[in-house]
């Protein structure tokens, strides 16, 4: 039997109506997900922080339950292959575009089809990260029914006898540690030791993201390296496994294609955060910022020490020789500092992974297009319907700028209007021509009722940071 007719005899997508609602956050209203994590073979690990029975959620460490579920990654296409796709399950979409679905029941599977469907040059849609797939299927999302402070954060700082792990001597120090829950510590001694401290401290306080300031750049790197040079294993995942460091990518700041690359690193179960790379998105359009070091953020976002100790880089090594109990300091006041900041400018992400198919780390590096397409795709899986294919670009006419008067102005009134963008767009209808579904201005309409509720809010209820966070999220 030829593979086209095989397809023509897989069963058609049923054909769902999707709220806008159900299009933002998906369809699966579970609680408490905090992670999720493919075993690349058969099966996703998924984290749930627990709930008590009189519903206040635990944060001490251990609090923490796990279960397997099977899922299936896949592959969309425009057509169906003429050649063969081993242990495909085809469904087909109703409309245009990529309208032929391929699963696959094991992640060998996937990748030898993925290869397969490349190297035929076929036009298709799919997405290497288990998780994503997972959760864009499954409907679900992270952090439903919590809040930023619901989960535990755990920050760290170290410092280094030089700048650059390789050379021998260039030891670890100390590392300075803190989280939520109250702890602020140092971890210092011989530098095997200090690497086998720290692993087993963040395997005690069990955190669900671990944040740094250049923690990515430096931090993360510099730990790995001495630790491998010790024998060390840095075993802090979930289920027992190394940190490990991804394949280098960018990091989108704002649209337009301002970006910065960087190196991301993985833990199993947890999420990796570098507030380093989050401030610059943060502070895109306040420009507040001359720089982005830590010290720059705490003075210019009014938390830092009034007694702030600061060191030259290259001088750490020499003062901590002579005066270690000022380096102490120092290090501590970096590490509450990095918390600090992350609870400033991290909960916009936070609340974007409540709707976003991703896990938070990756959900903190993402533009916000792609983040926009992800739950998209996933709600035209969920309804059955084919997704359209990216447009040929063609010219438009631009913005019209025009000046009235130039000078210094006396007496201006300012007149600001609430959401002018999406309330222009839902006035005019002004959506993709390719939306058959029907979701983006209905999507479009609930974000932006929920974003002004949540700026009123957030001017008049005490849990200031909670509203400032999710109406961040929604713009």
């Amino acid at each position: 039997m030829d593979i086209m007719t095989t397809l023509d005899m897989a069963p058609m997508a049923p054909q769902v109506a999707i709220s806008s609602e159900e299009a933002l956050f998906g369809r699966d209203r579970t609680e408490c997900l905090i992670a999720a994590e493919p075993d690349y073979e058969e099966g996703l690990w998924l984290y749930y922080r627990e709930v008590n029975q009189d519903g206040v959620r635990r944060h001490e460490a251990g609090q923490v339950r796990r279960e397997r579920v099977p899922y299936k990654p896949w592959i969309l296409l425009t057509e169906p292959p003429e050649f063969p796709l081993p242990d495909a399950e085809f469904t087909r979409l109703e409309g245009d575009g990529y309208r032929v679905l391929a699963e696959f029941p094991t992640q060998s599977a996937y990748r030898d089809a993925r290869f397969r469907v490349r190297d035929a040059h076929l036009s298709n849609l799919t997405y290497p990260g288990g998780a994503k797939m997972a959760l864009m299927r499954s409907g679900k999302t992270l952090f439903k029914g919590m809040t930023f402070d619901d989960v535990t954060r755990f920050q760290f700082d170290i410092e280094t006898d030089g700048l650059s792990p390789e050379p021998e001597n260039n030891r670890i120090l100390l590392i300075a540690v803190s989280d939520n829950r109250g702890l602020l510590d140092l971890i210092e001694g011989d530098e095997r030791e200090i690497l086998q401290q720290f692993a087993a401290l963040v395997r005690e306080r069990d955190p669900d993201v671990i944040e740094g300031h250049n923690v990515l750049g430096f931090d993360f790197p510099f730990v790995m390296a001495r630790a491998i040079r010790h024998n060390v294993r840095l075993d802090i995942g979930r289920d027992g496994s190394d940190a490990r460091a991804g394949q280098e990518r960018n990091y989108a700041i704002a649209a337009g294609g301002n970006t910065r690359p960087f190196t991301p690193i993985y833990v199993h179960g947890r999420h990796v955060v570098d507030t380093y790379l989050v401030v610059q998105r943060f502070d895109w359009a306040k420009q507040a910022l001359t720089s982005y070091g830590l010290k720059e953020c705490a003075r210019v976002f009014g938390f830092a020490d009034a007694d702030r100790v600061e060191l030259p880089r290259d001088q750490i090594a020499r003062i901590y020789r002579d005066d270690p109990e000022l380096v102490r300091t120092y290090a501590r006041q970096d590490v509450d500092e990095t918390r600090k900041l992350a609870e400033l400018i991290s909960p916009i992400e936070f609340y974007q992974t409540q709707m976003v198919p991703e896990n938070y780390g990756q959900v903190v590096v993402t533009g916000n297009g792609e983040k926009i397409n992800a739950i998209f795709v996933r709600a035209y899986l969920a309804a059955g319907r084919a997704v359209a294919r990216t447009q040929p670009p063609k010219p438009y006419a631009g913005g019209y700028t025009e000046v009235r008067k130039t000078g210094v102005l006396d007496r201006i009134a300012k007149a600001d209007v609430e959401s002018l963008y999406p309330s222009l767009m839902l006035t005019h209808k002004i959506a993709p021509q390719t939306d058959t579904l029907g979701i983006f201005l209905p999507a479009l309409r609930d974000l932006t009722t929920r974003r002004l509720e949540a700026k009123r809010k957030a001017a008049t209820d005490p849990d200031i940071h909670y509203w400032d966070g999710l109406q961040g999220s929604f713009k």
